[in-house]
């Protein structure tokens, strides 16, 4: 390989150049070795049966990360993912680009079992999901279990017009967070319109969350625990005629020795 280097031969720079050749020929072979790398491998995932009408397949690009937050470490495989969903009855194509992640505190034993594979480096090039097309009995202490446990998305009328949205979900990147972020899409006229506020927090079910949709009332409550006495209940509903942004328009503040404190927020 030939360094070619513009102008006088006799100048202190040009000499430093001459004497740093073997450390500049490393670095070209470095960028060149980096240039023909593989590219990430991409994984498809598919969905042995149709679901709420749609087959599905998510191609990912999955990468391992650490994150470090509060001193709280944890490892990731996180990609771009692209979920594409083909309406079965006109084979309407919708195409969502997002993050797919997986954790070492992920509650889906796939999603354990693919972290697992690509830890050691098996993880196959398809992976075919067996999902169920029948929800079986309801959990009846706790009406979300279903939406709370799926791995990757899931459709639910959560604007209450009496149709499904679609519903993906995504995995904080943060240490110390365990709660799942959902994306929420409106079908309108052939297109998934993105909603513009959706509180997440419904679908969260732990000590310190608990999440409703009341149909009855067209609202979406979460609850906030500091004890088993003393919590806040934030409650959602739509803005104005919009059916894709949600607004937090009052909250109470409950504390079993107390009487309740009820807060509106101005719309």
């Amino acid at each position: 390989m030939k360094i070619l280097f513009l102008g006088s031969t006799d100048t202190g720079f040009a000499n430093a150049i001459r004497s740093s050749k073997p450390i500049l020929l490393l670095f070209f072979i470095f960028i060149i070795g980096c240039k023909n790398k593989p590219a990430n491998k991409t994984i498809q995932i598919e969905f042995a049966k149709p679901v709420n009408g749609f087959r599905a397949k998510i191609y990912w690009t999955p990468q391992y990360i650490i994150t470090n937050l509060d001193e709280k470490e944890r490892k990731w495989v996180v990609g771009k993912a692209i979920l594409e969903l083909e309406r079965i009855a006109d084979k309407v194509k919708y195409r969502i680009d997002y993050n797919l992640s997986i954790g070492t505190l992920v509650d889906s034993d796939f999603k354990k079992s693919v972290y697992e594979s690509f830890m050691n480096h098996d993880l196959p090039g398809v992976i075919t999901v067996q999902n169920k097309t029948e929800k079986g009995i309801i959990n009846k202490e706790d009406a979300l279990f279903y939406e709370r446990n799926e791995a990757f998305f899931f459709f639910k009328d959560v604007n209450f017009d009496g149709k499904d949205d679609l519903l993906i979900v995504e995995e904080s990147l943060e240490a110390n967070d365990k709660n799942k972020v959902h994306r929420v899409y409106e079908f309108q006229d052939n297109e998934l319109v993105e909603f513009q506020y959706f509180p997440s927090l419904v679908f969260t079910y732990s000590r310190n969350y608990i999440g409703k949709i009341d149909y009855s009332k067209k609202e979406i409550s979460v609850s906030s625990y500091y004890s088993c006495c003393e919590y806040d209940i934030d409650f959602y509903r739509l803005d104005g005629n919009t059916t894709n942004k949600f607004i937090l328009y009052k909250k109470e503040k409950i504390n079993l020795n107390k009487p309740i404190i009820t807060k509106y927020y101005k719309e």
